[in-house]
């Protein structure tokens, strides 16, 4: 069950970081980091690169007051990480870089259902219809093959 609560919250916080740092005008407040928003920070756990990283944690300290204390790995170290902190979950906020490690996770019931505050901005169709997983960026895969093998 602190699985489902640390997923949840890591969910929640997960929107209201990319639309902070996205600068769409949405009314997030210090509800946005249920874990962790009276204490005045928030762990977050994300693969990204540092410059975006940094973004995202700026915009959400300027835009709720709340301190980000982040940890950047790769998607498995952070899914290692999790693992081994499953008894006492640190992350408040986990960002992945893989939708199929999410849908692994709902599969095992490590995912809480949640609607952020300002879902209705997000593109539609980045919310499953389970309201466990939420996108908040997307990248295209090109495929280049050699035709003269």
């Amino acid at each position: 069950m602190k699985m489902k609560k640390l997923v949840s919250a890591v969910l929640a916080a997960c929107v209201c970081l990319s639309l902070a740092a996205c600068g769409t005008h949405t009314d997030i407040g210090a509800n946005s980091a249920p874990a962790k928003a009276d204490s005045g920070k928030v762990t977050v756990y994300m693969p990204s690169p540092a410059g975006l990283s940094d973004k995202i944690a700026n915009g959400f300290e300027k835009k709720t007051g709340i301190k980000v204390e982040k940890y950047q790995g790769t998607t498995g170290e952070i899914l290692a990480r999790l693992e081994a902190e499953k008894s006492n979950p640190a992350a408040d906020v986990v960002i992945l870089a893989s939708w199929s490690d999410g849908l692994a996770m709902k599969k095992k019931g490590e995912i809480a259902s949640y609607t952020p505050a300002g879902a209705d901005k997000l593109v539609k169709g980045w919310i499953d219809s389970d309201k466990q997983l939420i996108g908040y960026s997307a990248s295209a895969v090109g495929v280049i093959y050699n035709t003269n093998i």
